[in-house]
């Protein structure tokens, strides 16, 4: 299993990246975290509650990407970062 946090500002969207648009997992408010039963290998993203506006860490900056968690390892700890925001 894997956890993830929100530690950004916005209320947040959890989907699996099942390659297309995502399956909904859970939605997470500021400070809150979620454990999802998952295997090494898949991919994890969010969004802006509600919207599936996607959020990226470091906006407005030259180092600037998309949230998007891959499991590399059992027991992995994600964290939607503090400035996360849309592009």
């Amino acid at each position: 299993s894997i956890s993830i946090t929100n530690q950004s500002p916005y209320r947040v969207d959890v989907y699996y990246d099942d390659g297309e648009y995502g399956a909904f997992i859970s939605t997470l408010e500021k400070n809150e975290s979620t454990g999802i039963n998952s295997f090494v290998g898949h991919s994890f993203f969010v969004t802006r509650h509600g919207v599936k506006e996607g959020l990226f860490a470091d906006p407005d900056t030259d180092h600037e990407k998309r949230l998007l968690f891959s499991v590399g390892q059992r027991n992995q700890a994600f964290i939607v970062p503090k400035n996360a925001a849309p592009s």
